[in-house]
């Protein structure tokens, strides 16, 4: 079996650091990523948020969407 010499080694372990993302590379894609996801829910809440509107409007019998009462005196 043949021997590694040291000198590939230590080349070896100087490269390897090299490979891994920076913490400014990571926290950058880690930053698109949950704004992203914040893209989808906001999305996602607006379309229910249309859909509850459209179905109160459809349920009032005037077709409008309904008013609060003034309080009792």
């Amino acid at each position: 079996m043949r021997r590694i010499p040291m000198g590939m080694v230590v080349i070896g372990l100087l490269l390897l650091p090299g490979c891994r993302k920076s913490f400014d590379e990571r926290y950058a894609e880690a930053q698109k990523k949950i704004g992203e996801q914040a893209a989808s829910i906001d999305r996602e809440l607006a379309a229910k948020a249309s859909e509850a509107a459209a179905g109160e409007a459809v349920a009032s019998p005037t077709g409008t969407a309904p008013t609060a009462a003034p309080p009792p005196s």
